[in-house]
């Protein structure tokens, strides 16, 4: 009867080892889940992140080169509407040497 007790008592403890075993391998595998969720959450975020930054540095670069053309677009029709005006005041006063050449000759 006591080697019987004796098999019975190992039984459950080989038992018991198997489950701590098999419940420390669960556990694993349960932790090992979340890391790989974390992980995949914090990646998410991170590119959740860097796609604003790539967004942002477009949306700069494209209102930098709005402004530049604006920019360039009035220095252009600055130029133009000075050279007008110089060209009209350069008629105006070749009109008016003419009349004054025109009233000399008739006077």
């Amino acid at each position: 009867k006591r080697e019987e007790t004796k098999v019975i008592i190992r039984e459950y403890q080989n038992e018991r080892e198997e489950y701590k075993r098999l419940f420390a391998q669960q556990e694993k595998e349960q932790e090992d889940s979340i890391y790989a969720y974390d992980q995949m959450m914090q990646d998410r975020e991170e590119e959740k992140r860097r796609k604003g930054e790539e967004l942002d540095a477009e949306k700069k670069r494209t209102w930098k080169k709005v402004a530049d053309d604006t920019k360039n677009f009035n220095r252009s029709r600055d130029d133009y509407n000075d050279l007008r005006d110089l060209l009209w005041e350069q008629e105006r006063q070749e009109r008016e040497k003419q009349e004054e050449e025109e009233a000399f000759r008739k006077k």
